[in-house]
């Protein structure tokens, strides 16, 4: 019987579950100017991590960084490529994916105002190809994809005549990003600005992004007359276009940011509206996941969050469960000024199974840039905060499957969301593994306490430091409320031990 028990719990230990329930992490990287970093994508390669970010050497000068690291968040490369023409920028507004390639390297494509780059890089992370396509006109984006025997390279430019007016330019690449030709989509009548580029099969790429109408300035009602909708493009692999679609502008109003296919051939896709917010007087936007079938009626759409500046879904990745992950930035509670970084895992119709909010500094966005789900089932996603000690700080998190970050005390719904006078009180990094640092406006003279989620009070102490470090090292991992008692009133957080 013993010998039983013994054979179980070892298959048990080695079972996919126990493989599954992993610990997570938050790590951030700001331990130097040269750290500091805007995490753009991340690309899963057996079990090794690759990203690359917007970066400064230890000379202050820009650049595009790579890493590799491990599932535990190790570093096991890295490399800065420099460019003292100042080729090497990107806008960092949709997501830029890196791709591994054909034979076995890493390509990204970037932009600025006047350019768009492609840079490939070999396994150790040096530089293999880079090349530069010009335009005469403003890019707004641009998107890679690997072709069987190259690369399309989707750009958003506007035309000639209006600089409102955007094209869709497809460049048609080789295996080192030299251009072969290329083809401009639309019509000076309306703007279509393409985001991504998905392959559908061997024969066909979805374009997606938004289908736009121009501003009238001689309209007294504009901008509430100016409208946008969601946009699709399918071209062949010779450009040739195969047909498109755009919503009716009263439903999916906005911009269409990633997709999968799925088996049925609908289509799952995420992004962002685009919604009149008549108290600021202009256009702002709610994070959008929708469900199109095959003939691209709109089975559902969900929209996420309170109206803001600019509040998107940039991922979507299939989990090994059958559902889904869309990860992005919003503000979901009309008190949150600033947004913080989301991850929302539903199933094919659109239901929550979790949701999760991560904030790094006070006052500072925090942007979940991309996802990958390991081997494991875990998620590991980087992304970056606006806030730092040296500017914008890069941030990589490990989740369960289940959202977490502890495999022990689970809470993903819960994020960081106050519960009273939020705009007193700041807490982070959030979760926190060691030590909190409490930012409160209201008062120099503070009496603090903390409690457990059962109630229960684990720390009790008074405060006439601004702002104070709390060492929380010792307490079970879980989730906590604080409480801040001054003499003009009490105010409450919660905040996550991992």
């Amino acid at each position: 019987m013993r010998k039983l028990k013994l054979l179980l719990l070892i298959v048990w230990l080695f079972s996919p579950f126990f493989l599954i329930a992993q610990q997570g992490f938050l790590k951030l990287f700001d331990n130097s100017p040269e750290d500091s970093a805007v995490f753009l994508d991340i690309l899963n390669d057996n079990d090794t991590l690759v990203f690359y970010a917007l970066t400064y050497d230890s000379n202050n000068v820009q650049g595009i960084g790579f890493y590799q690291i491990d599932t535990f968040g190790n570093v096991l490369n890295k490399n800065i490529i420099i460019d003292t023409s100042r080729t090497l920028t990107t806008s960092s507004e949709y997501r830029k994916k890196i791709i591994k390639t054909n034979d076995q390297h890493y390509a990204i494509l970037g932009n600025s105002s006047d350019h768009t780059f492609f840079l490939k890089v070999n396994k150790d992370l040096e530089q293999v190809s880079l090349v530069t396509y010009d335009s005469d006109t403003y890019i707004a984006n641009a998107s890679l994809i690997q072709m069987d025997d190259g690369f399309f390279v989707l750009i958003t430019k506007t035309t000639p005549l209006n600089s409102f007016a955007y094209n869709v330019l497809l460049i048609r690449t080789d295996q080192n990003g030299q251009e072969l030709w290329r083809k401009e989509y639309g019509t000076n009548e309306f703007a279509e600005a393409p985001i991504n580029i998905t392959k559908a099969n061997d024969n066909e790429y979805i374009i997606s992004g938004a289908f736009l109408g121009y501003p009238d300035w001689d309209d007294p009602f504009w901008p509430q007359t100016e409208w946008a909708s969601s946009y699709l493009l399918a071209v062949d692999t010779f450009g040739n276009q195969l047909w498109d679609w755009h919503s009716d502008t009263t439903e999916a109003r906005g911009a269409l940011t990633n997709l999968l296919i799925l088996e049925d051939s609908s289509l799952l896709c995420i992004g962002t509206t685009w919604e009149f917010n008549a108290q600021y007087g202009e256009y702002q936007t709610h994070p959008l996941i929708m469900r199109l079938d095959k003939n691209h009626n709109i089975i559902w759409e969900k929209l996420f969050g309170t109206l803001g500046p600019l509040h998107s879904f940039l991922d979507l990745e299939p989990t090994p469960d059958g559902h889904f992950l869309a990860s992005g930035y919003a503000n979901l509670e009309d008190y949150e000024t600033y947004p913080r970084g989301i991850h929302h895992k539903f199933d094919i119709d659109g239901h929550r199974i979790w949701q999760r909010r991560d904030s790094i500094y006070p006052n500072s966005w925090t942007v979940i840039r991309g996802s990958e789900i390991l081997s494991s089932g875990s998620i590991i996603s980087i992304g970056y905060s606006s806030g730092g000690p040296y500017g914008a700080t890069g941030i990589l998190i490990k989740l369960t499957p289940d959202g977490c970050i502890d495999t022990l005390n689970c809470f993903p719904m819960v994020g960081i969301t106050p519960t009273k006078q939020p705009e007193n009180i700041h807490i982070y990094p959030n979760p926190t593994l060691d030590e909190l640092r409490l930012e409160f406006k209201g008062s120099l003279r503070k009496r603090i306490k903390i409690y457990d989620s059962l109630g229960r009070i684990v720390k009790d102490f008074r405060s006439e430091t601004e702002p104070t470090n709390i060492d929380v090292h010792n307490l079970v991992p879980g989730l906590y409320h604080i409480e801040v008692l001054t003499l003009k009133g009490r105010y409450t957080e919660q905040f996550i031990k991992s």
